[in-house]
């Protein structure tokens, strides 16, 4: 690779090193608090694009060109606003998704107008893949310092081991399947700088090594899946590779495979337990639930879906009539939960549309032996596999590198043209950022708020100005938990007063909520509402139904409407 390509252009660099730190940042910031607890790492992403992008308007002079992959997210946009207009629903889960939409867009304008050459491509993906490497090493080191015990808070994120079972470190980003989604990046991102001879074999062997055993001490499952994706696509030779790398692939896999197989020894010897690979692979899995109340849904709304963001509320309602799972806002599968949300003709649609544009992307010798596209397929290869059992799309810091890469390889293989005037974009883009500063004053009103309620166990002590609703919110229904957490369950209530409880229940199916619903429907006579509503709690929330039985108990040695309720209730285990 030629250095001076990458760092020709002092116009073009400002961009990339914007959007660097932005990947940097986003993936190694340790400050996570609720509700967002991923807030600040995705708006460290969503500055660092904007200012990028108006940057990169700045220093162009001339028009802007639309690619043709903007209207992948655009559907989904058109799909809420039916579903708006249709269904008559909104709320803040429906502003932030057509943010999140609307980010994405700036993304795949950006990744296509810059990587509009192959020496902009080509420093485009150095800079992506360099921010990628640097961010996963300096997440494996955090690792260590984790299982060690050693607090270098605020730089680094506190976990304690002592007298805890199946440990998994998670880095900065305070999950370990997120971790091991970026540690794929950081794979990926090597074998590109390696092929690209940025970086020799010995070094990248080295470096490889480290990452693997950042992966493993994850114990993420989706490894499982992706690393042998890698290793197939990136030996095969498809891509203009070379097919003397499978041996060194094969090494690491194999390096790999034995690590996650020994690793309960190795944690011992770190003096930390971890599980086996036994346990991982036999152990519990609300996943396959979670995907059968899915389908449940599609049968129930087929052609519009239940509504965007609504999978939380219609589990609610039916989960009582499922085997025990979790409660969750996604179906941690994103075909599934599309097909829900947004109907299963749009599903088959939006999907049938992504693998026509894969094959197409693929189909031509001149992009097979493009290394840029092959980093870039490498990056949907493990989205789509973690895609499969989570939700990754729905984190900025995920979400707007895959649709830089969108535009970047749908630019390189049909070349734009439609176009828009730069000035149109330069104030969408300023738009943009007063949005994200008053989305991030409007998010600090409402951490006050849960910080409130957390100092004290006394709710009636709460300082109500923190917690009142303003007379404009981004974010009503977190105000509206608020409120619902200082209802104290009476008889005699109000048919507003139960139909508000029974909403927030739908929106916020905490085991704390479902329970106070019950009580309410106890105390205003409604028994059998009462007794689902406990069933439905022992099903979302099994690993706490056993304390709420124990209060159940308690309240039905003093009331004989409890004691009632009590008997039909599940026994807990």
């Amino acid at each position: 690779m030629q250095y001076r390509h990458v760092f020709s252009n002092a116009r073009g660099i400002l961009p990339l090193c914007l959007v660097a730190a932005g990947i940097i940042s986003a993936n190694l910031i340790s400050l996570h608090v609720h509700p967002f607890r991923s807030f600040y790492n995705e708006l460290a992403i969503v500055v660092g694009l904007l200012f990028a992008f108006l940057a990169y308007l700045f220093s162009h002079r001339e028009k802007v060109f639309l690619p043709g992959i903007l209207l992948l997210p655009v559907s989904i946009l058109l799909m809420l606003c039916l579903h708006a207009i249709v269904l008559l629903y909104s709320g803040q889960s429906v502003f932030i998704a057509a943010m999140y939409l609307a980010l994405a867009c700036i993304a795949i304008i950006f990744g296509a107008n810059y990587c509009s050459d192959d020496v902009s491509r080509e420093r485009f993906c150095f800079a992506f893949a360099s921010a990628h490497l640097f961010a996963a090493l300096i997440s494996v080191a955090i690792e260590v310092i984790q299982i060690l015990e050693f607090d270098l808070r605020p730089f680094a994120m506190y976990l304690t081991i002592q007298g805890q079972t199946g440990v998994r470190p998670y880095a900065n980003l305070a999950q370990p399947n997120q971790l091991a989604l970026l540690l794929c990046f950081g794979i990926a991102s090597l074998w590109w700088l390696n092929q690209r001879k940025c970086l020799n074999n010995l070094i990248s062997f080295f470096v490889a090594m480290a990452l693997v055993f950042g992966l493993v001490l994850t114990q993420s499952r989706i490894a499982w899946i992706i690393l042998p994706l890698f290793l197939l696509f990136a030996s095969s030779g498809l891509f203009g590779q070379q097919r003397k790398s499978f041996w060194l692939l094969l090494a690491l896999f194999t390096l790999y495979i034995l690590l996650t197989w020994y690793l309960p020894e190795i944690s011992s010897m770190l003096g930390y337990s971890s599980g086996s690979v036994v346990e991982r692979v036999s152990g519990r899995s609300e996943r396959t639930v979670l995907s059968e109340q899915a389908i449940e849904m599609i049968r129930m709304h087929p052609w519009l879906g239940i509504g965007w963001a609504k999978f939380g509320a219609y589990q609610v309602q039916i989960g009582a009539d499922f085997s025990p799972s979790i409660y969750a806002e996604h179906s941690h599968n994103l075909v599934l939960n599309l097909a829900a949300e947004l109907g299963l003709p749009f599903a088959i649609v939006f999907f049938g549309g992504i693998l026509v544009w894969l094959v197409k992307v693929c189909c031509t010798k001149q992009m097979r032996l493009n290394t840029e596209i092959s980093l870039a397929l490498l990056f949907f290869i493990a989205v789509g596999v973690h895609s499969l059992v989570e939700f990754p799309l729905w984190y900025t810091f995920v979400l707007l590198p895959i649709a830089l890469l969108l535009g970047m390889v749908h630019q390189h293989r049909w070349q734009a043209r439609w176009q828009i005037s730069r000035t149109y974009l330069v104030f969408i883009s300023i738009g943009g950022l007063i949005a994200t500063a008053a989305f991030t004053y409007d998010y600090q009103r409402t951490v006050e708020g849960f910080q409130a309620f957390r100092q004290t166990s006394d709710f009636a002590k709460v300082d109500s100005k923190k917690v009142k609703k303003p007379s404009f919110t981004l974010l009503p229904d977190f105000f509206d938990y608020f409120e619902l957490l200082l209802i104290s369950p009476s008889a005699g209530m109000s048919k507003e007063d139960i139909e508000f409880v029974e909403q927030g229940s739908r929106r916020f199916g905490f085991v704390h909520i479902l329970n106070k619903l019950a009580e309410v429907y106890v105390l205003n006579g409604r028994q059998q509402d009462a007794v689902r509503t406990m069933m439905t709690l022992h099903r979302l929330h099994p690993f706490y139904y056993a304390e709420y039985h124990s209060y159940w108990q308690k309240l039905a040695e003093k009331d004989q409407r409890f004691a009632l309720i009590l008997r039909e209730m599940p026994i807990s285990d």
